[in-house]
């Protein structure tokens, strides 16, 4: 059986991507980072595509503010470096 997605919130893609929400959202609008799924007036990013994002980045040289996302991830995936 297949595992579900579960979509995160804007606080917590910020809280594990450790910047603002208007940094999100430039993101978004700039392709680094796609856009939410829309579900009625809310928005939610799927676990996954959050976890794609950390792995693309050069977590230690662009964000070192970071070091631990990889730990936070494992931790909410279960998945060494937040693989899933």
């Amino acid at each position: 059986m297949r595992e579900l997605d579960p979509l995160l919130t804007i606080q917590e893609v910020s809280a594990i991507l450790r910047i603002s929400r208007s940094s999100i959202y430039r993101r978004v609008k700039d392709g680094q980072i796609p856009a939410p799924r829309k579900l009625g007036s809310l928005s939610r990013w799927p676990r996954s595509a959050i976890a794609r994002i950390t792995e693309s980045w050069s977590l230690e040289d662009e964000h070192p503010e970071c070091s631990s996302l990889k730990q936070d991830l494992y931790h909410r995936t279960g998945h060494p470096g937040g693989a899933l």
